[in-house]
């Protein structure tokens, strides 16, 4: 039997272990991403409008390299 069976049973574990995310909410580098600017920049932006009030901040745990990790997300207050 090959070792590719223990990647399998680890990603189902990481799988079960988080969360869904709702709709709207965005990590940093998903917002880098998408506006071209660097994941330092976001995060400074993003730390600017929690500390105004103006953006919600929540953790969710999520994979990430195939492990499940707790990560910031962020949307605009409504």
């Amino acid at each position: 039997m090959s070792d590719d069976w223990i990647d399998r049973l680890q990603a189902r574990l990481a799988d079960d272990a988080s969360d869904e995310v709702p709709k709207g909410w965005e990590t940093t580098r998903q917002i880098a991403k998408r506006r071209g600017l660097s994941v330092f920049r976001i995060q400074q932006q993003m730390s600017d409008f929690v500390a105004a009030g103006l953006v919600e901040r929540k953790q969710f745990r999520i994979v990430v390299n195939g492990q499940s990790r707790p990560v910031f997300h962020y949307r605009p207050k409504a």
